[in-house]
């Protein structure tokens, strides 16, 4: 049974749910959607993700999300940064490249290079990556959906 003081709290809650949702903590969201939540259901492609909404009161609502194109979370190469790649990529150090191409990490770099048809002598596969990150460097990974 559940006391005056929990009935009261939900009256708040919920009174200032337009205006107080971002400050709550996730678990009382959390528990919150699944009292008023019977299902989602996701469908996904390369382009859209789409999600239906079935309420416990019967309403369904459907939400279509258009993702972002993959090479939109890091900017582009320039023509600059390539020719960087193409004269440095396989003599300098990862310092030096690094310090050329400031707005690159390692591994984007790296995968600029290969793309580019590069090498480098002393890097086979993962290793100069194991390398670069026992040196300190960042290796960030461009996010994107799959």
């Amino acid at each position: 049974m559940h006391g005056e003081n929990d009935v009261e709290l939900v009256k708040a809650f919920l009174a200032n749910l337009s205006t107080g949702w971002d400050c709550q903590p996730n678990d009382l969201k959390n528990a919150f959607l699944q009292l008023m939540l019977d299902r989602v259901v996701i469908y996904h492609s390369t382009a859209t993700i789409r999600a239906r909404i079935v309420w416990r009161t019967g309403l369904e609502q459907e939400i279509l999300i258009h993702r972002p194109p993959a090479n939109s979370r890091s900017p582009r190469w320039t023509e600059a940064e390539r020719a960087i790649v193409r004269e440095y990529f396989e003599t300098a150090s990862i310092d030096e490249l690094m310090a050329m191409l400031p707005r690159r990490s390692w591994l984007a770099i790296t995968l600029q290079g290969r793309r580019m048809g590069l090498s480098r002598p002393n890097m086979v596969g993962a290793e100069g990556t194991r390398a670069a990150s026992r040196a300190g460097h960042r290796l960030t990974a461009s996010c994107t959906w799959s």
